[in-house]
């Protein structure tokens, strides 16, 4: 008897990491991480084939979807491909974007839990702010949680080497340092709460719950206090407030102090081209004037 191929097509294995009879039954085995321009790729060799999990790195690629272009890109050998996105999608947590080699060009969602189960192990998630490349490269199965400082973009070292430049206690360094911490402050912050929000209370696996990496928790920066100048070097106290419908600019206003004559008004009103102007956007130095004087121009 003659046998002959049938020529209906073959099933395919699609939607590799939403199938839920996609379970290991073998142990997997960890090929590593591997660098390339915008990503970090962790390799699993799976009963199904190779599965890569890939982060983008920040500064360097944003926002991507899977397609079959970026498989054959970043791992033409594998037969899935996740990638982690910015967003979250509750209550599995971090959103992933799977695409399968064997299957249509188009990406479809998937959860930590399902891709736990076909690797046999938890996969890392770094949260976006805390992705160092070289930390990431660094991680291997069962390692412990690190503490990390935030990834700050773009990079505050400019304002860091103006703070250096400039004499202590300048307004160009006081600010400079303070836009740095406070940038960084900003991104630990951030770290940190959408963490605590959105995968220690996702609903996945208590080992998939921990990240390889939290945020290192900065000192937060306190503003520097506004201030008015002169000459670039001497500065005078600003009014922590202003008057109600108070112009934005061209004007100063002073509280007063112990002078009689101005205590009938709350606001004294002095027009900063009678004083000066000083640097863009900041206020003359107030001269204040004696009781006689003010009482004979009121």
């Amino acid at each position: 008897m003659a046998f002959r191929r049938s020529e209906k097509p073959e099933a395919v294995p699609q939607q590799l990491l939403w199938n839920a009879n996609a379970v290991a039954t073998r142990p997997t085995r960890f090929m590593g991480a591997q660098r390339r321009t915008g990503w970090v790729l962790y390799r699993w060799d799976t009963q199904l084939g190779e599965v890569v999990l890939a982060h983008t790195v920040r500064g360097e690629m944003g926002t991507t979807f899977p397609g079959h272009a970026l498989l054959r890109e970043l791992a033409d050998d594998a037969v899935a491909l996740a990638v982690v996105e910015p967003d979250y999608n509750i209550p599995h947590g971090p959103s992933l974007e799977a695409i399968d080699a064997a299957g249509p060009d188009e990406y479809y969602g998937t959860t930590w839990r399902r891709l736990e189960q076909l690797l046999g192990m938890p996969a890392p998630y770094w949260h976006g702010n805390l992705r160092d490349p070289e930390l990431m490269m660094a991680w291997r199965p069962g390692a412990a949680t690190v503490t990390v400082p935030a990834v700050v973009v773009p990079d505050p070292a400019p304002l860091l080497r103006l703070a250096a430049q400039e004499p202590d206690g300048s307004h160009a360094a006081v600010a400079a340092l303070a836009l740095a911490r406070e940038a960084v402050w900003d991104s630990a912050e951030d770290a940190r709460r959408e963490i605590n929000e959105h995968v220690d209370t996702s609903d996945s696996t208590p080992r998939s719950r921990l990240p390889p990496a939290r945020s290192c928790h900065p000192r937060r920066s306190r503003s520097p206090k506004r201030s008015c100048a002169t000459d670039g070097r001497r500065s005078c106290p600003a009014p922590t407030h202003s008057p109600p419908n108070a112009p934005t600019s061209g004007t100063c206003w002073a509280t007063p102090r112990t002078s009689p004559a101005r205590a009938r008004s709350p606001w004294t009103r002095i027009p900063a081209r009678r004083l000066g102007s000083g640097y863009p956007g900041s206020c003359p130095r107030l001269a204040p004037r004696s009781p006689s004087t003010s009482a004979t121009n009121r």
